[in-house]
């Protein structure tokens, strides 16, 4: 006996193909997505470590306009010109001596 070729045995293999495809489709998005989630939290790792070089480098920007002020260093005074950064000393009113105790 032979076998016979129905309309339904053919509308179950073109759902058992697509259903094939299908599968295929999702795991290559699947890849893709996994792959689109590494960057960005490569990405995040970045900015959370430029940031952390941000505010070092401020600190330190910030100790080195200090001890050039305060020492009058000129070779950090043209390292920080060299960079683009310039700055002027104020001086401030000098602190009010101690009154004396008045004595009896």
């Amino acid at each position: 006996m032979g076998h016979r070729n129905t309309t339904t045995d053919w509308a179950a293999l073109g759902l058992a193909v697509a259903a094939l495809a299908a599968f295929v489709v999702k795991l290559a998005l699947a890849g893709q997505v996994a792959d689109q989630q590494q960057q960005a939290a490569q990405r995040q790792s970045q900015i959370a470590s430029a940031n952390v070089l941000g505010q070092v480098n401020n600190q330190l920007i910030r100790m080195l306009v200090e001890a050039a002020a305060r020492t009058d260093d000129r070779a950090i005074r043209g390292l920080l010109d060299q960079n683009g950064i310039r700055f002027n000393v104020r001086q401030g009113n000098p602190a009010p001596a101690p009154a004396e105790e008045a004595r009896p």
